[in-house]
């Protein structure tokens, strides 16, 4: 439809890459009734998946990865960026996150971590 012939214009012209965050907020804290049978939030999950939509709507090739930690004080969240590109643009989304991994993000392992090794 229409998102896909504008955003393939853009892409023809004006950007190799759009990047949006991944979410719009950190992750909220799951209510405890929840843990045990589930919940059925819409509006949370529509917030949570603002950014989602325009990838999985226009059908282009999308990539999210971490770039930053929230400043909560009892626990350090992820805070992801999201990278799309043209169609068969998908080795510029992998350099890009390459990039991103190795020169900008200084990874943390979750507060209950377990290093499993294969030696």
């Amino acid at each position: 439809g229409w998102a896909m012939e504008y955003i393939g214009k853009q892409f023809a012209e004006k950007m190799d890459v759009f990047i949006t965050p991944a979410c719009p907020i950190v992750a909220p804290r799951i209510p405890p009734g929840a843990l045990s049978t589930g919940e059925s939030n819409i509006p949370l999950f529509s917030t949570v998946m603002r950014y989602v939509f325009l990838v999985n709507l226009a059908g282009f090739p999308g990539m999210a990865m971490p770039v930053g930690y929230s400043n909560e004080e009892d626990q350090k969240l992820p805070i992801s960026m999201q990278v799309m590109a043209n169609h068969w643009n998908d080795a510029l989304l992998m350099r890009i996150s390459h990039f991103v991994e190795k020169k900008i993000v200084q990874r943390m392992a979750p507060k209950h971590f377990v290093k499993v090794s294969l030696e």
